[in-house]
Parts: structure tokens; C-alpha cells; sequence
């Protein structure tokens, strides 16, 4: 205990109300002394908020500092635990904005990095992993690995960089990470549209499809109680925003009895997660068969045109599982729980944010 109080300072250990211990290095120094430790045997880590014993949990909060914000290059250096508000805070006063959407727990830029669950604010990027450029990674040993680099065209080890986000820190403890940022949109805007009929999602979803330079996101939802519907999101050149916008409204019914996006909660009976790979074509079919069951099943679901790969959550993982496989799709995880964690404790945020669904009427 002693070395680790000389390593960290009493301000970096503590205990949790479960008594286990907590490590929050200040400095990268710090981390990569504790790395050394554990290459030795002398001590065990983990990100898990209850790690087996006897590790001790690693948090990276305090390693908060932004370094730069280059904006002619739209990118900016920062350490992992600075918050997504004060990064969002930061950002702002250049007009700027890293187009990342943490899920609700996930106070830090690390929380998203380590466990990659969040959504690019893009429908051509959707993926977090675009908008890491670059890291410091600290391995085991102290081993310190460049990734990555200041712009995509200077990024030797982008790869290494994108294989870290969602690792887990398997791929070493990120000590800085280079993201890559957007001007803020002169305009933005969100749009409820009502569902009435069969191939109305498969509508919403190539219009969408063919406008992901503006379409920050899609999202769909339904319940026995509530029709299904679908909530676009689109950011841009005003004059941009403003033409997509009067399309959808010539195209299909806008719903203005549920105007907000928060009007599309998360259902208490949702307690299974369904992840599954299509090519474009099969996922407008699944995504047309999921919108016209989600009424009855309380089934809901998000599809990432881009990244391939949807999202559904509903209360019976099994029969989400076939009806994603009956319409042509790879389910590639169908359970109660996401990565061995319950639903009820730390899949609930994800859920809600990957896959919107009912609220209570």
C-alpha cells in the first residue's frame, strides 16, 4: 500500500462502498508505473466496477487535461478521463464538436473508448472507432505504444488505435487519445414520422440511406400502445437540413404528437439484446419486418446502414434471434445479459441508447 500511495499520491487511492480498491493516476508517469507492477505480479487491474478479487479497479478520471484543440486540422489531443461536457464545453467555443453520443454512464471519454458502446453522431460514421485518430497506449511493462497519429492521411497505427476501442484496455491503457472533431452544424433539426404502412420503414430507411451526409441518426420505435415510428435526425448546411426536411414531410406523415426524441424511452420489459450483421438489402427487410412487429412484441431495434450491423432489443432473446435469422439476418448475440453483464445493471444504458423503445403511455 505504501508504494502505491508513493505512486499515486492519497488522493489517487480510495475504496469503494464495497471496500474494493480504487487507482486513479494523475499522471501518465503514474500509469505506466502501476502497469510495471502488474507485469511483476504485484498487482492486479481491472475497468470492471466490481473486479474479482483481489484486483483492484482502475479509473482514469483524473487524467482530464485537454492538450490542444488544432482547428484547422479538426482534431484535438486530449487524456481520457477529461468528461464528454467539459471536451462538449471546450469544443464549443471554436465552433467545434466531437460527434460521439456516450451512453448514460459514461461520464468520461474513457468509458466510451475502453468499452467502444457509443454512437458516432453520423449516419456515414457511425462507429466511435472514426473518430479516435490516434492514442498513448501504456502496455504491459510500461511499454508505451504510439498509435495512430494528427490527421487519417498521418496515421501509422490507426489500426492498433481502432483495435483498442472496445478492447477493454486488452490493447494497452490509453494515457492520450488524438480525436478527430466536426464544425458545428449551422442547423439542426429532428422529425417524428408515423409508420401506417408496411413499407413505410423500408421508405425511411433509404431515404435515409441516401442522405447520410446530413442524417446524424435513425432510430425506430413501437409499442401495443404506441404506433410504430421512426425519429430522424439531420445536421448541416441550413439549406441542406431545410430541403431533406421538406422532403420527408412530402413523403410521408410526420407524427406531431411525439415531437422529442426523449419521447422514446426505453420499455421496462426489455430484457434481451439481439446484435446482427446484414448487407444493405437484408437490412431493410429485417428492419421492415422488426417496425411492423414492434407494436404487438414491444420489440424495438436501430440499423446502421454503414456499419452493417442492427440492434434489438425486446423481452424474448430467443425469438428476436429467429426473426432476425427468418428475415436473412447473422444474429451474432441473442441472450439476457451483454458480455456476461445483466441487463438490469450495466446493459440497461446501452439499451437505451443503441435502441430506443416504448415509454410508458
Amino acid at each position: 500500500m505504501d508504494e502505491l500511495e508513493s505512486i499515486l499520491g492519497r488522493d489517487g487511492l480510495s475504496r469503494d462502498p464495497a471496500g474494493v480498491l480504487v487507482l486513479a493516476p494523475a499522471s501518465s508517469d503514474a500509469l505506466e508505473n502501476l502497469t510495471r507492477l502488474v507485469s511483476e505480479g504485484r498487482l492486479r487491474l481491472s475497468f470492471e466496477d466490481a473486479p474479482p478479487s483481489p484486483a483492484a479497479r482502475l479509473t482514469l478520471r483524473r487524467l482530464d487535461r485537454v492538450f490542444d484543440i488544432d482547428a484547422d486540422n479538426l482534431t484535438a489531443l486530449v487524456e481520457p478521463g477529461v468528461t464528454h461536457a467539459a471536451l462538449g464545453d471546450a469544443l464549443a467555443q471554436l465552433d467545434l464538436y466531437w460527434p460521439v453520443a456516450p451512453l448514460p454512464g459514461h461520464a468520461i471519454v474513457a468509458d466510451s473508448f475502453l468499452s467502444g458502446l457509443a454512437l458516432g453522431r453520423s449516419g456515414r460514421f457511425p462507429d466511435l472507432r472514426h473518430w479516435v485518430l490516434g492514442a498513448g497506449l501504456i502496455a504491459g511493462g510500461g511499454l508505451r505504444i504510439p498509435a495512430g497519429g494528427g490527421t487519417i492521411k498521418n496515421s501509422a497505427g490507426y489500426d492498433l488505435t481502432r483495435a483498442g476501442a472496445g478492447a477493454g484496455g486488452m490493447t494497452g491503457i490509453p494515457a492520450t487519445l488524438r480525436l478527430r472533431l466536426k464544425p458545428q452544424p449551422a442547423a439542426r433539426r429532428g422529425v417524428t414520422i408515423a409508420l401506417p404502412g408496411e413499407g413505410d420503414a423500408a421508405a425511411v430507411l433509404a431515404l435515409a440511406q441516401d442522405e447520410l451526409e446530413i442524417v446524424e441518426r435513425l432510430s425506430f420505435a413501437g409499442t401495443a400502445t404506441i404506433p410504430a415510428a421512426a425519429r430522424l435526425r439531420i445536421a448541416g448546411r441550413t439549406t441542406e437540413v431545410d430541403r431533406l426536411a421538406l422532403v420527408v414531410q412530402s413523403r410521408f406523415r410526420i407524427d406531431g404528437s411525439n415531437p422529442e426524441p426523449a419521447a422514446l424511452g426505453v420499455c421496462a420489459a426489455a430484457t434481451a439484446l439481439v446484435i446482427w450483421n446484414s448487407g444493405p438489402e437484408t437490412g431493410r427487410r429485417i428492419a421492415a419486418e422488426l417496425a411492423r412487429r414492434s407494436g404487438p412484441d414491444d420489440i424495438s431495434f436501430v440499423w446502421l446502414p454503414q456499419q452493417r450491423r442492427g440492434f434489438a432489443t425486446g423481452a424474448d432473446p430467443d425469438s428476436l434471434a429467429a426473426l432476425v435469422k427468418a428475415a436473412g439476418g447473422d444474429p451474432i448475440t441473442a441472450d439476457s445479459g451483454f458480455g456476461g453483464l445483466p441487463i438490469s445493471d450495466r446493459l440497461a444504458p446501452a439499451v437505451r441508447t443503441l435502441a430506443p423503445t416504448c415509454r410508458a403511455p
